[in-house]
């Protein structure tokens, strides 16, 4: 059974999945309207990365002490940045 803490946190990273979604609609839909790769697929690598840190967090009841949830929240965190980052330069100009 999960504890209040661990609804807490599922509700936490289920809001932070829900901001993925959108960063994903934007990448998709720049690259539908633009005709650019903007590999927007790529983004559920992060989300599901972070979803699974988030899950196992939750049912651990702890944040803090553990390798499998850290690592995983690590890989989605670097993931997700170097993701943003290329949409946002190609967003602003970088284009071929």
């Amino acid at each position: 059974m999960i504890s209040l803490p661990g609804v807490l946190t599922l509700a936490f990273w289920g809001t932070i999945i829900a901001l993925l979604v959108i960063a994903y609609a934007i990448a998709r839909f720049y690259q539908l309207t633009s005709g650019q790769p903007s590999h927007y697929r790529w983004f559920v690598l992060p989300m599901a990365l972070l979803g699974v840190g988030g899950l196992r967090y939750a049912l651990l009841g702890d944040v803090v002490g553990d390798p499998l949830g850290d690592g995983l929240m690590l890989a989605g965190g670097i993931s997700l940045i170097a993701l943003c980052a290329r949409l946002l330069r190609l967003m602003m100009g970088g284009r071929r």
